[in-house]
């Protein structure tokens, strides 16, 4: 329906990495400890580009149901598995489907990270054109001729993500241990003190 449409592309993207991701690591699960944080990263900027046109911002795959899209029971440091599909030839009558599209996990309390933000730039973008994978369907049916003229437009896009950690909330809590540690100690040492001069 119509009021669906724009939620399916604005997911869409998403949800295709998603479903490349758990192909790769089902089939090649000798390579899972190859398919890190700059593999994720490739899949979200080729589908992004594919559909959109644009980059999607940085760790958009941080909030993937990592659970639900790698192969059961695996290591990424073991290479001694064999490469295939794990079917499931069982299913639980009372086992619900779940779909890693919507059904996220709890996300922890997020803390801004306490060091430099993220590096943005500046690029072009013109907002008649198409998607690669639009452009090249109409192109093997040559339907892609009558094209509007390039209107480019100025878009800020994050470039490179600063470092995620040390956040606000982890040097609070270190601050805190710290000062508790501190208190301990000088009690200990007053007691002590006191304990010496009353002899």
């Amino acid at each position: 329906e119509e009021k669906y449409k724009d939620f399916i592309l604005q997911h869409y993207p998403s949800a295709l990495a998603q479903g490349l991701y758990s192909t790769f690591c089902n089939v090649y699960t000798n390579s899972l400890k190859h398919f890190d944080g700059d593999f994720k990263t490739f899949l979200c900027n080729l589908t992004s580009e594919w559909i959109c046109g644009s980059t999607p911002p940085p760790l958009t795959w941080s909030t993937w149901p990592l659970h639900l899209l790698e192969p059961s029971n695996s290591n990424k440091e073991d290479d001694g598995r064999k490469s295939g599909l794990k079917i499931q030839d069982s299913v639980n009558e009372e086992q619900k489907p779940i779909s890693p599209m919507f059904d996220q996990p709890k996300v922890a309390i997020e803390s801004h990270p306490a060091g430099p933000g993220p590096v943005f730039e500046r690029v072009q973008f013109n907002i008649f054109g198409r998607s690669p994978l639009v452009t090249h369907y109409l192109d093997t049916r040559n339907l892609g001729k009558d094209t509007l003229a390039p209107k480019l437009v100025s878009r800020t896009q994050v470039e490179k993500v600063g470092a995620q950690q040390p956040t606000y909330r982890q040097i609070i809590s270190q601050a805190k241990k710290v000062s508790i540690t501190w208190r301990s100690n000088t009690s200990a040492h007053f007691n002590s003190a006191t304990k010496k001069a009353g002899r």
